[in-house]
């Protein structure tokens, strides 16, 4: 998975939450950026989970694409799902369902419009 798309993956995932439960999900508080909200500390957060031996990170080709280079990372040990509640998992699983095949640029696109709107 990309960088970009789980930085929207957690955001739809805490946005999905809220609506339901009327509190965080994940507990991570969201900066403004030009292409929608992204937690906090997001890089010193994955470095720290490369360091710990928790996620690699790498390069891949964008879709196939030599000119465009993307961060990727996959998990390098089992998740422990006990620090779950079933109402987390299910907002997760849902949310990952609905964006599993979206692009993330696409997901960036969504997040900005509704980053730009005022309430």
């Amino acid at each position: 998975m990309g960088k970009l798309k789980l930085a929207k993956i957690l955001w739809f995932s805490d946005r999905a939450f809220m609506y339901k439960y009327s509190e965080t999900l994940t507990g991570l508080e969201y900066i403004k950026m030009q292409y929608g909200p992204l937690p906090k500390k997001y890089e010193k957060t994955l470095k720290e989970l490369e360091i710990k031996g928790v996620i690699h990170i790498y390069q891949s080709n964008a879709y196939g694409n030599d000119d465009k280079k993307q961060i990727c990372f996959h998990s390098l040990i089992e998740p422990n799902m006990s620090d779950f509640k079933a109402k987390e998992i299910q907002i997760i699983d849902e949310v990952m369902a609905r964006l599993k095949d979206e692009r993330a640029v696409d997901l960036s696109k969504q997040t900005h419009f509704l980053n730009t709107l005022s309430f």
